[in-house]
């Protein structure tokens, strides 16, 4: 998973016009990371 944000990071330095992607992405892995937890526990 670092290995994985280490890309992130090294994609946004090289294509700028991808960071707002990359941050939607992110965005996106974190709220499912943060959705499942929630999910199982109130099932």
């Amino acid at each position: 998973m670092r290995d994985f944000i280490k890309l992130l990071i090294l994609k946004k330095i090289n294509f700028p016009r991808a960071r707002t992607k990359a941050k939607k992405f992110l965005k996106k892995i974190i709220g499912r990371l943060i959705e499942k937890p929630f999910q199982v526990s109130t099932t």
